[in-house]
């Protein structure tokens, strides 16, 4: 492990570039290189510094979309000092502001997102791709394939902050045969408008893991919070989900399975849980209270089982019920 550990330390190199920097190849903290000719250069594990505090402009935003995507798709590091990126000026030309695919390991660090009314980044058959200590804040997307998309890879966003965005037919995560791990990732006060069917975080064939994720003020009149296709299994770890409003928080139209450890659902409006027939649900040290249903089930489980394998609280929930099965046969073990 020493060995492996020196041999990356070795290859791996540290590079300053700027939207203004010069054509050369040192690309030094006290003459950084343009954005073109560091794509140029970049090799995997590479970290790439981008000098600046906003990238708004036309021409500029089209240069930073250059340099993330070759760099990234070589498995490199782009990072910044909180460097605004505001896309309203942003000409859309692709499905997706970056656009990262088959490569094994690359990573968007410390970069502010706003302004942008399309897909900000797409990771395609990704084996490692990483978006951490990144905001993601007051963007309008408006269809497409969603604010950020991972499809056929793993992806991680770690210690991130999706918040005040609004959707339009569209999402903001959408995961497609995908394993995503979300850690330390606060998700809050984003708005599905009204005439979108489709749910704030959107998975087909996925795994989806959450820990230490705050998931809160979200809310939409029509679409649910999370909606699940085909197959997919999800893992809630040290969560919390609370004061959102949906018709279900979770909707899963296929076979899915559901894990909740150490995880708080509290003072939720609509249905939490809706599962299509032959659905696991199992729950662990977690507490559901104060959350109200409406004319719903807080869990609705048709022809699906339902376990509390440790002690787990529930205090003062109100609707219909709190949990229905509908005459079909089920698994309820409490």
């Amino acid at each position: 492990m020493i060995f492996i550990l020196f041999w990356n330390f070795v290859i791996s190199s540290e590079y300053y570039t700027e939207i203004n920097g010069a054509d050369n190849d040192i690309c030094h903290i006290l003459s950084p290189c343009s954005f073109s000719r560091m794509a140029a250069l970049a090799k995997p594990k590479d970290i790439i510094y981008v000098n600046g505090q906003t990238i708004e402009e036309p021409d500029d935003l089209e240069q930073i979309r250059d340099l993330f995507m070759i760099a990234l798709s070589k498995g490199a590091i782009i990072t910044s000092n909180n460097m605004t990126i505001n896309g309203t000026k942003f000409r859309k030309s692709a499905i997706s502001f970056i656009v990262v695919q088959s490569t094994t390991d690359s990573r968007i660090d410390h970069f502010h997102f706003t302004g942008f009314s399309c897909s900000i980044a797409c990771f395609r058959t990704v084996e490692k791709g990483v978006i951490s200590n990144s905001y993601f804040t007051n963007n309008h997307i408006i269809g497409g394939i969603g604010m950020l998309s991972f499809g056929v890879g793993k992806c991680k966003l770690e210690e991130c902050i999706l918040s005040k965005n609004t959707v339009l037919n569209s999402s903001l995560i959408t995961m497609f045969s995908t394993h995503l791990y979300l850690n330390l990732t606060i998700i809050e006060r984003n708005f599905v408008k009204s005439t979108s069917r489709q749910a704030l975080l959107f998975a087909i064939n996925s795994v989806c893991e959450y820990t230490n994720t705050p998931i809160r003020y979200n809310s939409s009149p029509y679409a649910p919070l999370h909606q699940f296709e085909f197959r997919s299994c999800f893992g809630f770890w040290n969560c919390t989900f609370e004061f959102n409003k949906h018709p279900e928080t979770m909707l899963c139209d296929g076979t899915c399975e559901f894990n909740f450890t150490n995880t708080t659902i509290s003072n939720n409006m609509g249905s939490f849980l809706t599962t299509s027939i032959r659905s696991i649900v199992s729950f662990n040290e977690s507490a559901i209270i104060h959350n109200y249903s409406g004319n719903r089930p807080l869990f609705y489980l048709p022809g699906s089982s339902f376990y509390i394998y440790h002690p787990c609280s529930f205090v003062e929930n109100h609707g219909f019920s709190l949990i229905d099965t509908t005459g079909m046969k089920s698994i309820i073990n409490i």
